[in-house]
């Protein structure tokens, strides 16, 4: 047999050395890769589902989104409240040293007292306001308030798909990883076979010494690709440890269904048509530009007269009926001469712009992404 003839002789029984090993003689997937971390790891087994469900209730970001979306719905409490009577209620008692009462007395008249002792003084007083014509006012601040908390539930919506999303990558790129550490593990075995028959077969005269490091040098770069795949699963362990909030050192084993499910086909246009529809912090910037409009409002109003109905009772010593009080008032500020009013209502224009424009850039980008998307683009 001549050397080429060995060569091919040669190169079919490595593969079929390979293909024997994957089956039969090799250890399971990911075996190696457990060999080599520490036995006093704890080890973790977790579904896609389990592992999105830690995710989701040990993220701080979406705590503070969650807290955010609070503070909107008291905010819109507080603005719808705004509508309802105010009733305002008072209560006091002072308890006063004895003094001598100041009497005079005029001829043929009986004595009159001008200064009692009153040792107990009490008061109280309930009074009623509510707002007759705020120019828009109220009606505006409950819009800005209802779409203020609208855009932070859309910003919520989008720190969960945020999270679902980055789990998911975690998890499955630790798989891959795991997976590809697996088959190096057994690919490199099979490499040390056939370095072991190609130094053999120069010993004998039917290799060169060319062939035996042509051997070597595909076995050291499939030792770097195990090398950059344990790196790669490292990485992806503690990314996903630091995502379901479990300790650093611990071992995720992610468990894989046998089969997953096939893709859906579904055309390019619908799947863009439900992008557009389901993005939620596009929706939360198109809900932001219209609060900023009703603030816009709001300070618009507030620059027209304010009617108002106020009416209280106080309840005190000597206190007569006709300390009664019903008030009706119409407030209203001088014409602006100074710009205050544009002043006032600068801020709000400006946060009409600066959403305007989120918005513009938000639908830049996803016209962009949706044209990578298509096939025919």
């Amino acid at each position: 047999m001549n050397r080429r003839g060995w060569i091919a002789s040669l190169s079919v029984g490595w593969f079929a050395a390979t293909a024997l090993a994957a089956d039969s003689a090799s250890p399971p997937a990911g075996a190696a890769a457990s060999e080599r971390v520490s036995s006093a790891a704890p080890a973790l087994e977790l579904t896609l589902a389990e592992a999105l469900t830690r995710a989701q209730a040990s993220s701080a970001r979406l705590g503070a989104l969650a807290a955010l979306h609070g503070a909107a719905e008291a905010g819109l409490a507080q603005a719808q409240a705004a509508h309802w009577p105010e009733v305002d209620l008072t209560a006091g008692y002072t308890h006063q040293s004895s003094v001598p009462e100041l009497a005079f007395a005029l001829p043929g008249a009986s004595p009159e007292t001008i200064f009692p002792n009153i040792q107990d003084n009490y008061r109280a007083r309930a009074s009623v306001g509510l707002p007759l014509y705020t120019g828009g006012r109220l009606s505006a601040a409950e819009e800005a308030a209802r779409g203020e908390s609208a855009a932070t539930a859309e910003d919520v919506r989008t720190g969960r798909a945020d999270v679902t999303l980055e789990t998911t990558a975690a998890f499955w790129s630790l798989v891959t990883a795991r997976e590809s550490t697996a088959v190096l593990d057994r690919a490199l075995a099979a490499f040390e076979r056939h370095l072991t028959d190609a130094e053999a077969a120069r010993q004998v005269g039917m290799a060169a010494r060319s062939d035996v490091l042509a051997v070597e040098v595909e076995r050291d770069r499939a030792t770097l690709a195990r090398l950059d795949a344990q790196n790669h699963s490292r990485v992806a362990n503690a990314d996903l440890t630091r995502l379901i909030g479990a300790a650093p050192t611990t071992r995720v084993d992610p468990q894989v269904p046998p089969a997953l499910p096939s893709p859906v086909a579904t055309e390019v246009e619908a799947l863009v048509a439900q992008a557009y529809a389901s993005r939620p912090e596009h929706v939360a910037l198109v809900r932001r530009v219209e609060a900023a409009r009703a603030r816009v409002r709001a300070e618009e109003g507030a620059y027209w007269p304010q009617a108002s109905f106020a009416a209280g009772r106080p309840e005190r010593p000597l206190c007569r009926d006709e300390d009664n009080i019903a008030v009706a008032r119409i407030d209203g500020d001088t014409p602006d001469m100074f710009g205050r009013f544009e002043a006032d209502i600068a801020p709000a224009l400006t946060a009409v712009v600066r959403a305007i424009n989120a918005v513009a850039v938000s639908d830049a980008a996803l016209a962009v992404a949706f044209a990578g998307a298509d096939p025919d683009g």
